[in-house]
């Protein structure tokens, strides 16, 4: 279960692109039914992303986020651990431990 002690990082199988306005994760490699997976990120989630490096806990993560953007600590513990937990679901990152 993933939480704020949760390190995850992105898959190397993952590139981020912009596209048409839009910032997008797209599989490079893989099954087909990863192949299928276009993520969109808004610029909240694509500054988590970022982020997701393999080193850093969701909770370290989460204080980025707040010294960046103008939001309340409670909201951006929960929408951090919903993006994770989707990003996870999606097999675009993963937990490290």
């Amino acid at each position: 279960m993933t939480s704020m002690q949760t390190v995850a990082r992105r898959r190397d199988n993952v590139v981020k692109r912009r596209i048409a306005g839009e910032i997008l994760l797209i599989p490079i490699r893989g099954e087909l039914a990863e192949m299928e997976v276009i993520f969109a990120l808004d610029p909240t989630s694509e500054f988590i992303w970022d982020r997701l490096d393999g080193t850093r806990t969701l909770a370290d993560i989460a204080e980025d986020v707040l010294a960046e953007f103008d939001t309340d600590r409670e909201t951006i513990q929960r929408d951090t651990l919903a993006l994770v937990t989707e990003l996870e679901t999606a097999n675009l990152a993963s937990a490290v431990h």
